[in-house]
Order: C-alpha cells, then structure tokens, then sequence
C-alpha cells in the first residue's frame, strides 16, 4: 500500500459510526504491518523523549498506559501503587494522575507560542469549572500533544497515528459554545494553525438512523449520546460549516453495509 499519510482522523455526527468504522481501518492497517497509535498511546509512549520528565510524571505516564489499555481495575491500582515507593503513606487517586498527565501535555505544547495561543482561546471559551468543560480542556491538550509528538518521535514510515474523534470532531462542542460570528472568526484560525491529520474521512450516515442511535444509547446508557437539540445543531454545523468552508480536504464515507468493501477500496 503506497501512502501520503502517516496521520488519519474522522468526523461525522455522533452515532454516524466514526468509533466502528476507525477499528475496521484499524485492524487493516496492522494486518499490512503498521503499527497503529491511538492519542494516548502516542503521549504515554512519546513523552518522555519528547520533554524532560520527572519520576512522578513517568509514573502518570504509565498510569494512563493502563488506562487506554483498559486493564484498570482495582486490583490493578492496588498493585501499581505497590511497585512504586513513591505511593507509601500518600493517597492518590485518579484525578491525581489525570493532572499530573495534563500538565505533560501542556508542557509538550507550550513551547509552540502559535498553538498555545490557540489553546489558551479554548481555555476562555470552556472557563466554566464544570466536569464536562474539563473534560473538553482534557480531549483538546491530550490530541494536540499527540500530534506535537507523532510529527517529532514517531516519523518512521511503520507508524500512523489514528484518531476516532480528532480536532475536526472537537470544533462541534467549540460552535456549541460561541456565536456564529465569534464562531467564525476563531474556527479561521483554529484550522489554519491546528496540527490536523493527513488523511481525514467524513463518515457519512441518515440523519433518522442517528436520531434512533443516540435513543438506543441513551435507553440503554451504553455509550455517550445527544439529544435531539443538539443532533440537529451539529448537522446544521456539519453542512453549512465543515462540509462547504472548504478549510481541510476530507473524503467522504457512506456508513452502510458495503463499508468493508469501501475502505478495502481506500487501503489497497
């Protein structure tokens, strides 16, 4: 397979099949003998040749490796503590490490004046202290450090940095929260100084059959959901914003039953 990439990210309303569609592509690419990094394992990996870390910070750094792992459970925590004397007689939870594993990633994009700037912007725009604009400052530092170090450490031909929900994704929460003139203006700058990735898939679904999808998720709380509100607010996003500015090139893929056979198409 000859390739101009070495960087891939989807977007697509939530329930389009972004998450099912990038574990195809995925498993794909192992199979041709590439080795595939989410994010996370691109930072837990990346890091620390990156920047200059300390104990405390390789120990996060390892913490999180369990995490995207997902082999966390108690009795792995129990045990992770044990093999480090830094834990005797402390308590230390998760948020802990979680802060400890943002500050690596600001350090890993503080350096860029240009993004941080950006970030900082971000920073303003999701100031409410609540858990979920926390949780939006956390995707968007831990997706820009991934690209900072993917580009610098991982520039061998056998590695691709793959993103279900990449930077592209994360503008629909940034246009739920400003006006479309202030949306406009910072957008601009948002993807013409943003690290995105190189080859970016548009995953295209019925907007009835996401509307039933994030109902089944929501009945059943098994994976993240909209409301109705905010589904027709990102496909009035999606069509009138990201699909006709024209600020990225995407290649456009229906999510139907021959979704094999098209990315097969993509990847031979």
């Amino acid at each position: 397979m000859s390739r101009k990439f070495k960087s891939i990210e989807f977007f697509g309303i939530s329930g389009s099949g972004k998450t099912y569609i990038a574990s195809i592509v995925k498993k794909k690419l192992k199979k041709k003998g590439f080795t595939v990094l989410n994010a996370r394992e691109c930072i837990t990996k990346g890091a620390k040749y990156y920047i200059k870390t300390s104990l405390i910070e390789r120990i996060s750094l390892n913490y999180f490796k369990l995490v995207n792992l997902g082999n966390l459970r108690k009795k792995n925590i129990t045990s992770f503590k044990k093999k480090s004397n830094y834990f005797k007689n402390k308590n230390v939870n998760t948020n802990y490490f979680k802060n400890i594993y943002i500050e690596i990633c600001k350090k890993i994009f503080s350096k860029n004046r240009k993004i941080d700037i950006i970030i900082k912007q971000i920073e303003k725009i999701f100031s409410n202290p609540s858990r979920k604009e926390t949780q939006y400052l956390f995707w968007f530092y831990e997706l820009v450090a991934s690209h900072l170090i993917f580009k610098k450490i991982f520039n061998s031909s056998r590695y691709i940095l793959l993103l279900d929900e990449g930077l592209i994704q994360r503008s629909f929460i940034i246009n739920n929260k400003l006006s479309k003139k202030q949306r406009d203006k910072f957008l601009n700058l948002y993807f013409s100084k943003f690290p995105i990735s190189k080859l970016i898939f548009f995953i295209s679904n019925d907007k009835n059959s996401v509307i039933y999808i994030n109902k089944l998720r929501k009945r059943y709380q098994i994976q993240k959901y909209k409301e109705l509100k905010e589904i027709k607010n990102n496909f009035k996003f999606l069509n009138n914003y990201l699909l006709s500015k024209k600020k990225f090139k995407f290649k456009k893929i229906e999510n139907n039953k021959n979704i094999e056979k098209i990315i097969d198409n993509f990847f031979n």
